[in-house]
């Protein structure tokens, strides 16, 4: 098994990647923190912080283009949740028979999905710049419970032989010519 498509960019040599991971930790929890527990009620403050975390990217050498791609894997949940924020009482901007959208659900669901978005791209920073037994040490150092490391570790372990196994069924699916049907 060759499998390094969760952590390949954290063997860079960028800026970010050089500090320590406990300090990659700390500063992303709160860097979390303050997306996730501020009161933004102005979509301009997260927007600057979508141009910080941008640069920072940018800055570290880290392929742009496809953390975005990534940070979409999130998208249909994101959307979930606002279709459900847009049915929140307040100002009827909208009404077809038992729905009401409401000013105050719009600007619910779009802080939201903003504030969603930022989260992840704060983690797939993280994640794309330590080697994940570096976060694990990082995590061990904060005295979290050996029980939960040992788990997040069986889990990033068996992730590797899943993939395994399933590009061995492909490949042997794919040698007696059949075909997997794609749904689209």
């Amino acid at each position: 098994m060759h499998h390094n498509f969760i952590d390949f960019l954290s063997f860079k040599d960028g800026f970010l990647h050089r500090l320590d991971s406990k300090t990659k930790i700390i500063s992303s929890l709160l860097l979390l923190i303050l997306i996730n527990l501020s009161n933004f009620e102005n979509i301009l403050r997260l927007l600057i912080i979508f141009v910080i975390l941008t640069l920072v990217i940018i800055i570290t050498g880290l392929p742009l283009l496809y953390l975005l791609k990534r940070s979409l894997i999130i998208l249909p949940f994101v959307i979930f949740v606002a279709i459900v924020q847009l049915f929140k009482p307040g100002e009827i901007i909208y009404e077809k028979w038992i729905f009401k959208i409401t000013k105050e659900g719009v600007n619910l669901a779009v802080i939201s999905g903003i504030k969603a978005y930022l989260s992840i791209i704060v983690i797939l920073l993280l994640v794309s710049t330590t080697r994940f037994v570096n976060i694990l040490k990082g995590l061990e150092s904060f005295k979290i419970p050996s029980l939960f490391l040992s788990i997040l570790s069986f889990l990033y372990r068996y992730l590797f032989v899943l993939v395994d196994e399933s590009m061995k069924i492909k490949m042997t699916l794919d040698s007696r010519a059949y075909s997997i049907p794609r749904i689209s």
